[in-house]
């Protein structure tokens, strides 16, 4: 951080904040998708959200986005995440679209240096498909995630139209759908249904309960 900082003519420097990286090469693992938007609302747009698992600095420009192919799992033609370099940090997210309107005029989008816009997006099949995230040198798939529609709560109407899937922590392949508190969708930032932002909560009866869950994702 800079601060206080005056020239010789005592012109004053607003206080800044710099980074400094030297970035590492991604690899499997290192990020993850976390939240993926396949069948958005009339006027919305599709979207994918990765994020740093590692404590790794890692240049986007390095890696391509795309989707797989259902009968043999080939690769349909990719994207590059950015043309010139772009650092993604620890625990850091990232949002891949090709319309932040699209996004932002339907969920919060609380940080827009997280976006990543392309010139066009890789066509994301509504009912079910797969997202690749590989390195352009080598094809070294970094992650994937099969996704279905199937996979949203039951009780959502229209299977999860305008409904992110969202994954619930780093260490499995747990996925749900966004919570309705949080407006259904949380690009570019921490998920609503992450382990990390679920209260625990415990109590003693002599009753039998049968907890359900409701459109939020919450037990009822």
């Amino acid at each position: 951080s800079v601060s206080n900082c005056v020239d010789m003519a005592g012109n004053a420097m607003n206080d800044t904040t710099l980074y400094f990286a030297i970035p590492g090469s991604g690899a499997p693992g290192d990020l993850l998708f976390s939240e993926v938007m396949f069948n958005p609302v009339s006027g919305g747009s599709e979207y994918a959200e990765i994020y740093n698992n590692s404590n790794k600095i890692i240049d986007l420009s390095t890696l391509r986005f795309s989707t797989r192919k259902a009968a043999d799992s080939s690769i349909y033609s990719s994207k590059k995440l950015a043309s010139s370099p772009m650092f993604i940090f620890p625990g850091e997210f990232k949002l891949i679209t090709d319309d932040r309107e699209g996004v932002c005029n339907y969920f919060d989008c609380q940080d827009p240096s997280a976006f990543i816009l392309l010139n066009s997006m890789p066509s994301l099949r509504n009912e079910d498909g797969c997202i690749v995230l590989f390195r352009s040198e080598d094809s070294l798939v970094i992650d994937n995630f099969y996704y279905d529609a199937d996979m949203h709560s039951e009780l959502l109407t229209n299977k999860g139209k305008g409904v992110s899937l969202e994954r619930v922590d780093w260490t499995s392949d747990l996925w749900v759908s966004s919570a309705g508190s949080a407006g259904y969708g949380t690009p570019g930032y921490a998920n609503a249904s992450s382990a990390e932002s679920v209260d625990v909560l415990s109590f003693e009866s002599s009753e039998y309960c049968f907890p359900y869950y409701d459109e939020s994702q919450h037990f009822r």
